[in-house]
C-alpha cells in the first residue's frame, strides 16, 4: 500500500497550529543554496538547493525537528494524509470527506469538510472551494483523483483552524 505524505505548505500550516504528534516521516527542506565542495557539479551528500524538499522516514515531532533546523534547513513532522484527516477528526471535529462527483473513465472528485458539534446541532459543510480566474466569485474545487482532494481539503482545514485562532486570540 503507497503512503501519501502531506506537502510542504501542509506540513508549515501544521506546525502553525500546534502539531507535535509523533509521526512517521518529515520534511526538510533546505533554505540556502550549498555546493558539496567534492561534488562541483551538485549533489553530494553536503550540497543542498534552496527551495528543495526532501522526505525522509524517522519517527519524530515539530518540537524535536526543531533542534535540528537551522540557517541552513527546516524541518517539518510529515504524517500520512490519512492519519491527519483523522487527527484532525479527533482534536478539532473537522470531518474531510473527499466524495466522487462525477464518475467517468477519470472520475472528478471534491472535498467536503464538516464539522462535527452537539447532537442536536448539524452544521453545514463546506465545500472546498477556489476563486475563479479574474472574477470575485467562488467555485467548488475538482480534483482527478481522491487523494489529490483529501490533500487539498486538508490543506483548507488547517486554514479555517488557523483563521479561527487568530480570532480567538484578537478577543
Amino acid at each position: 500500500m503507497k503512503k501519501y505524505i502531506i506537502r510542504i505548505d501542509t506540513a508549515k500550516l501544521l506546525k502553525e497550529i500546534g502539531f507535535d504528534e509523533v509521526v512517521e516521516g518529515f520534511l526538510t527542506e533546505y533554505l540556502i543554496d550549498q555546493i558539496d565542495p567534492e561534488y562541483p557539479e551538485g549533489g553530494g551528500p553536503f550540497g543542498m538547493v534552496k527551495g528543495e524538499v526532501e522526505y525522509s522516514e524517522s519517527y519524530d515531532s515539530n518540537s524535536r525537528l526543531e533542534e535540528m533546523g537551522g540557517d541552513s534547513y527546516q524541518c517539518y513532522s510529515s504524517p500520512t494524509l490519512t492519519y491527519l484527516q483523522q487527527w484532525l477528526m479527533e482534536e478539532y471535529k473537522l470531518f474531510v470527506c473527499p466524495f466522487l462527483f462525477k464518475k467517468g473513465e477519470k472520475g472528478i472528485w471534491k472535498c467536503r469538510i464538516q464539522r462535527f458539534g452537539f447532537i442536536n446541532y448539524l452544521p453545514p459543510s463546506h465545500i472546498v472551494q477556489e476563486i475563479s480566474k479574474g472574477k470575485k466569485k467562488m467555485k467548488p474545487m475538482v480534483f482527478d483523483d481522491y487523494y489529490l482532494a483529501l490533500g487539498e481539503g486538508l490543506r483548507h482545514a488547517l486554514k479555517i483552524i488557523k483563521h479561527e485562532y487568530k480570532n480567538e486570540t484578537k478577543n
